[in-house]
């Protein structure tokens, strides 16, 4: 997914509506509960310690430009992208 979506940001446009959708679902899933329901997150454990940590920010924002600037979950910093940054902050 994560090479797709890259593609649309790095030519500045827009991705489509169900990439980003799908993208949101699977930040949101590291949250580890969704309606009252413990969700099996798995994996590495300094991954979730540090999703853990990220949504105990005070901010939808400050959790959002921390998880996209986390180098070593994406391969770069993806909070140079503002359109990804709003997106996410939004449907968080």
């Amino acid at each position: 997914m994560l090479p797709s979506l890259l593609w649309y940001l790095e030519q500045g446009q827009t991705p489509p509506p169900h990439l980003m959708e799908a993208f949101v679902y699977l930040i949101r899933f590291y949250k580890g509960s969704w309606e009252n329901e413990t969700l099996p997150v798995r994996d590495q454990p300094a991954t979730i310690a540090f999703f853990n940590t990220v949504f105990e920010l005070p901010t939808v924002q400050a959790q959002v430009a921390a998880i996209l600037s986390n180098t070593s979950l994406w391969g770069s910093d993806l909070s140079r992208f503002t359109s990804l940054q709003t997106t996410l902050a939004i449907n968080l």
